[in-house]
Formats: structure tokens, sequence, C-alpha cells
């Protein structure tokens, strides 16, 4: 999580360790460092269900059409 928000990175499946609640690509989403509180605010590229199943693969695991960031930094706001 520090470098999506100090370095304004794009949060990748490999870096999600965790995913609740109900969510479609395109709402906005929290995310939350290892102490669980909100780090930034960002559009998700993935709905819940799709992003649980990549959480923690690589990019390169995955298949072509997932392979997009999980929340790109322009889409990120850290709060």
């Amino acid at each position: 999580m520090r470098a999506v928000v100090r370095q304004r990175r794009s949060l990748l499946p490999a870096g999600i360790t965790a995913v609740s609640g109900k969510f479609f690509a395109g709402d906005v989403v929290e995310l939350r460092g290892p102490d669980a509180t909100t780090v930034a605010r960002g559009v998700v590229a993935y709905d819940a269900a799709e992003l649980a199943a990549m959480m923690g693969r690589s990019t390169s695991e995955l298949p072509g059409e997932l392979r997009r960031p999980a929340v790109h930094a322009d889409d990120l706001v850290p709060v």
C-alpha cells in the first residue's frame, strides 16, 4: 500500500490481500492498509468477485483481458 499511496502507483492484483463488500467495475472503493485504515479511494476496474479470484496473483499469471491494474494511479486519491 505504501507504493500505491506515497509513490502514486497503480494497485495491481498481486498487492491485494483481501476483498470485502459488493462492488462493480467503475465503482469508487476504499483502499485500506494492513491496519484496516482507509489510505486511498479509487475507481476499481473489476467487480468484487473477479478481484477476489485475482488477488495475490502476479499480472503474468492472469489472462490478457485481466492484466489491467485493479485501480489505476490516475484514478486514485490518497486520503
